[in-house]
């Protein structure tokens, strides 16, 4: 509730595995929380999958979404899903980064192995290899990783990192 920016949901009207109606829950707990959160279904027939494909209506809006926060001089958050089959979205979301003014964008992956950013399995790898051209420049990584040797032993550690790299009010 203390979050300056503004939360934008993303779904596909036919994705089984996180159906719009679940994601439009998300947008009401966050309104009732005092965030301020929109929602944008992209119709499709493709399930799951379909961030993978070119969908124009999805890039309009997430590309919106970032000028907005951008013209509005707030900060944009995204929580980004790691493993290789995302990569090419990631790579068309960094030429979409590349051509707009730099602004305060951040990313975290929702999901990280505690390995080296160098090691193949690594998310927060994954992120810098996918979008070098707009990485430091239009958008900073908020690391989950820290020296815990585990991610259930760093979770208040995890925590806290984000409570204070994502921006407050």
């Amino acid at each position: 509730k203390d979050y300056p920016g503004r939360f934008c949901v993303f779904a596909f009207s036919s994705d089984w595995h996180y159906p719009p109606e679940d994601n439009r829950q998300i947008v009401r707990a966050l309104i009732a929380a005092g965030a301020e959160a929109s929602y944008v279904e992209t119709p499709t027939d493709h399930g799951h999958d379909s961030f993978l494909l070119e969908e124009p209506q999805f890039e309009r809006a997430l590309t919106g979404f970032i000028d907005s926060a951008a013209t509005a001089k707030r900060p944009a958050s995204f929580a980004l899903a790691g493993g290789s089959t995302p990569a090419p979205v990631y790579r068309e979301l960094d030429l979409a980064l590349a051509q707009r003014t730099p602004s305060d964008v951040r990313l975290a992956a929702t999901d990280e192995r505690w390995v080296n950013d160098n090691d193949p399995q690594s998310n927060e790898g994954l992120f810098k290899k996918c979008l070098p051209l707009s990485y430091g420049k239009q958008w900073n990584l908020v690391s989950l990783k820290n020296a815990a040797n585990t991610p259930e032993v760093a979770m208040e550690a995890i925590n806290e990192r984000l409570h204070q790299q994502l921006p407050t009010r």
